[in-house]
């Protein structure tokens, strides 16, 4: 009995980590053009349906963790979050409760993503953390794959041109900024695996390469085939009955050959997909996102050059990569960078050299009657995701000459006043507790951790600050806002692990 106990615990618990691999790599690329919502409400149903296996197992286990500061910010948060979802304090509790539509940012959405971090502090361990971060990147790797070929025309499908800004990719994020928020967020993690990948050295023999790159090119081409523009390439009529199993397939493939080779393991592939990311992100044509995946990087790259022990793996590696080819690829990437986002390029320049211009017709005339708002609402808002409701009473006729007659914007693109404008400022209070223990657990956790723990570290800090740093300009979510969640329990696994159990430190053992 014991022994047939021990079993169905290791399936199960296999099977709740496929789910966790699933909901990672699945949901930035889920998207369904006949459903009521093309991008967001696939995205959550998906994590919510996976959400509950693991709600029910974590029942039947039953067992309590010690409380750190970040549980008992997080229940603060969520506390202030349904106060304010009550009908005596929302505008629309029904709003509140389900979300407005294209947000579906209500309770309901918030707990879906309290599911997944209470699930996932009793799932984490060495190698799902790892795992989490390759299929992170090799998802984010998809993502950008898909708006390099959106800018050429090789589009899964036929949008409408007046939905869509013809300039600024989207992928399957359904937004230029929220594609640009998740590559940004992704990049330190890509850096951790496949940095790391690099130092351990190749883990397949060389006598499967060839076998797998041929699947992986013919997943390519079914990818191709998946697009009307593929279509015509090949000199064939469009299809809609080939082009879905057709991208289906291609997808499988290239997945399947991208987890078989332990993609991102040598110096070549890791500046292709470190390339593909950042073509990606300049093909949102997103300040803030750029701006988020600049910060980002710097500091990882800040923390790891300031603890010379996690270098020490990579140092005798990267001594072997050819210099001239190093610098003749970045060369390379910066003309091909300098044509291929031109005009983002000059947007960006255009921003910098008239801020105040940049701003007062992008956020300025969004953030004022934002705080307009939190004066008239200042204890618990106008309730959870109801700011579009809200709005028009403060907005004025300056947003209406910018954004259109009869327009109402869903989000202050601002993550502190969209928190206090809805919640009130006992939801702010929440909110920052929130920060603060995450800060504060990574730093007591960094400093008594062992380099590869703070290799790990590293991404997740450099994620979080991504994360929080495009928020200033934009928002999160399903997707984005999963990520954070994710961050905040990697942090606590480990903050408990060193500083409560005393548990063994993470190893650069497979």
């Amino acid at each position: 009995k014991r022994m047939s106990s021990l079993s169905n615990s290791r399936i199960t618990y296999k099977l709740l980590d496929l789910s966790t691999v699933l909901a990672i790599f699945l949901t930035p690329l889920l998207f369904f053009t006949q459903s009521r919502d093309q991008f967001e409400l696939p995205k959550l149903t998906f994590l919510l349906l996976l959400a509950l296996p693991l709600l029910f197992f974590q029942l039947k286990e039953n067992k309590s963790f010690p409380s750190t500061p970040l549980t008992w910010s997080l229940g603060a948060f969520f506390l202030t979050q349904a106060i304010s979802s009550l009908p005596a304090t929302s505008l629309s509790w029904r709003t509140s409760l389900l979300g407005d539509y294209e947000n579906f940012a209500g309770l309901i959405t918030l707990t879906a993503y309290f599911l997944w971090f209470w699930g996932l502090n009793r799932l984490l361990n060495e190698a799902n953390i790892e795992k989490i971060f390759y299929f992170n990147s090799l998802a984010a790797f998809l993502s950008s794959l898909y708006a390099i070929g959106q800018h050429y025309g090789f589009d899964f499908i036929q949008w409408n041109p007046e939905s869509v800004n013809p300039t600024r990719e989207f992928a399957s994020l359904g937004n230029p900024n929220f594609l640009s928020a998740y590559l940004a967020m992704s990049i330190p993690p890509y850096l951790c695996v496949s940095l790391k990948a690099f130092s351990q050295g190749p883990a397949q023999t060389r006598e499967t390469e060839p076998f797998w790159s041929f699947i992986g090119f013919l997943g390519f081409l079914f990818l191709l085939l998946g697009t009307a523009k593929g279509f015509y390439f090949i000199h064939l009529a469009p299809s809609n009955t080939l082009m879905f199993p057709a991208r289906t397939l291609g997808l499988a493939l290239l997945s399947i050959t991208f987890v078989r080779l332990s993609l991102f393991q040598s110096w070549q592939t890791f500046l292709i997909g470190l390339t593909v990311l950042g073509l990606g992100l300049f093909s949102t044509a997103s300040r803030g996102g750029l701006l988020g995946a600049v910060v980002g990087a710097g500091l990882w790259l800040i923390l790891v050059y300031r603890k010379s022990d996690l270098l020490n793996p990579l140092r005798q590696k990267t001594a072997t990569i050819p210099k001239l080819y190093f610098g003749a690829f970045l060369l390379s990437l910066l003309i091909f960078i300098g044509v291929f986002g031109h005009s983002f390029v000059g947007r960006l320049s255009d921003s910098i050299v008239h801020a105040q211009q940049s701003l007062e017709t992008s956020r300025l005339h969004i953030w004022r009657p934002a705080i307009q708002i939190i004066k008239k609402n200042p204890i618990v808002g106008v309730g959870l995701d109801t700011f579009k409701i809200a709005f028009p009473l403060y907005s004025g006729i300056e947003f209406n000459l910018i954004d259109g007659m009869f327009m109402s914007s869903r989000m202050a693109h601002n993550e502190l006043l969209q928190v206090a404008a809805t919640t009130g400022f006992f939801g702010l209070g929440a909110y920052l507790s929130v920060l603060f223990a995450f800060g504060y657990m990574w730093w007591k956790s960094y400093q008594s951790a062992n380099p590869p723990t703070q290799w790990l570290l590293t991404a997740v800090l450099a994620s979080a600050v991504a994360y929080h740093v495009q928020n200033l300009f934009s928002f999160g979510v399903a997707e984005i806002n999963f990520l954070w969640f994710i961050l905040l329990a990697i942090v606590q696994y480990i903050y408990r692990k060193n500083s409560i159990s005393n548990a063994p430190e993470l190893t650069y053992s497979n």
